[in-house]
Order: C-alpha cells, then sequence, then structure tokens
C-alpha cells in the first residue's frame, strides 16, 4: 500500500502538505538488515516502524531535502517504496447555518468539501451571471458583488469609456440600464450557488466563497421575456 494523498491548505492559507524532515520507507523483509545499515550513510534514522506493515518512519538529518532524500533512498537495495509523511487534515466545510440540510444537496454531490481543501475561490476571479439580476444588497451575496473600479457611480458619465453609463455592479440588458436589480428571484439564487459568501455564518454557501459575481439582466420580472438580441449583448 502506499500513502499517497497530499492535501493543501484549508480555505486559501498555505499549509506544509507532509513533514519537512522525514520520509516514509518500504522495504523488502528479505533485506531488511543491508537496508537498514544503508541508512546510515544517507544521515537517515529509523524512528518508528508502522505496525503491522513493512513501511518504517525514517528522520533526515543535516537539513535535506525530502524530496532529495527519496531519490537516494530509491536507489537502496531492498526498499521497495519510499515518499513523503503527508499531513491529513479534516475536510473544510463552512459554519454558514444552511450547509448539509436538504436545500443544498448539490455541494456534496460535486465533492465541494474536497475542492474547498484546495481553494475556495478567489477575488480576482469575475463571474458574470446572466439571468434575472441579483439583489445586490442581498446579506450573503453583497460582499461578492463585484464593483467596476473604473466608473463613478451615479455620475451620468461613461467614466470608462465602455459605452455603458454608470455600469457599476453590471447591467440591465432588458430595460438597457445600469441597474440590475433582480425582480423575479432566479438570478439571486444562480448567484448564491456561484458565490454566496462562504464561512460567515450567514444563510447558504456557495461553490466559490469568493469570488466577483456581475450581475447581468436580461430579464423583467415576469422572466419569460428576453430576447436572442439581448442575450447576445449580454454575451458580448
Amino acid at each position: 500500500m502506499a500513502f499517497v494523498l497530499p492535501l493543501q491548505a484549508a480555505g486559501s492559507e498555505k499549509q506544509e502538505i507532509f513533514v519537512r524532515d522525514e520520509v516514509l520507507v518500504k522495504i523488502s523483509p528479505d533485506a531488511r538488515a543491508s537496508a537498514v545499515r544503508s541508512f546510515a550513510a544517507l544521515a537517515a534514522e529509523i524512528v518508528e516502524e508502522l505496525r503491522g506493515t513493512d513501511w518504517l518512519r525514517v528522520r533526515l538529518h543535516g537539513g535535506k531535502e525530502v524530496e532529495a532524500a527519496i531519490a537516494e533512498f530509491r536507489t537502496l537495495d531492498g526498499v521497495l517504496h519510499v515518499q513523503p509523511n503527508f499531513f491529513y487534515r479534516l475536510q473544510v466545510v463552512p459554519n454558514d447555518p444552511q450547509w448539509g440540510t436538504v436545500g443544498m444537496w448539490g455541494l456534496p454531490m460535486i465533492s465541494a468539501p474536497a475542492a474547498w481543501d484546495i481553494t475556495t475561490g478567489s477575488p480576482n476571479v469575475v463571474v458574470a451571471n446572466i439571468d434575472t439580476g441579483m439583489r445586490l444588497t442581498h446579506e450573503d451575496l453583497a460582499a461578492n458583488i463585484w464593483t467596476n473600479s473604473g466608473e463613478i457611480p451615479n455620475n451620468g458619465v461613461d467614466d470608462d469609456g465602455n459605452g455603458f453609463i454608470d455600469d457599476v455592479h453590471g447591467w440591465d440588458f432588458r430595460y438597457n440600464d445600469s441597474d440590475p436589480t433582480d425582480e423575479h428571484g432566479h438570478g439571486t439564487h444562480v448567484g448564491g450557488t456561484i458565490g454566496a459568501v462562504g464561512n460567515n455564518a450567514l444563510g447558504v454557501v456557495g461553490v466559490n466563497w469568493n469570488v466577483r459575481l456581475m450581475a447581468i439582466k436580461i430579464f423583467s420580472q415576469a422572466a419569460n421575456d428576453t430576447t436572442s438580441a439581448m442575450l447576445i449583448n449580454a454575451y458580448n
């Protein structure tokens, strides 16, 4: 058997994925004595025998890097396998009260907790939510709403010269104005699935705990009246 599951950091912080001065070495029972004697030449010592296996926990001395030690151990007679001594951590789960309820069955289905062990998203990623708009003040969305840094709010000027006046958080292509506020609810729901703020002890959690959501509205309250032209404009 081999222990080969390196895990990245919980949340966004980087953590060590293996013990820096140790390796795990599996030796052949028939060549145990000679293999163990050769460890001394590599400035290594056995600190633990993993009970019921042929694996040994070996400590490295002299500041040798794990990667270099692995390469050296692989050349020794009697060594069957060698690898880092990986850290294992519990999967990251958020404290949002509706996480784990029947209404959020989809996130476990796509193995979101395993993905969150690696990353919970990034504020440098912008996702355009083309739908009925979004409730920009929603307590679980507001912190992740995209803001156009090139636009000065409500001054009636196209500050960034992109052809849209006051497009601070997105655009409404149904009514052709700068207010993409959701009148229906579907877009807000989808926005939550994409990027409801995670681990804020509120409501639900999105696939991305940290992201920037651009609100692009193409429907009125009826949600049955967008056109191909509106949709094309939204994508453009």
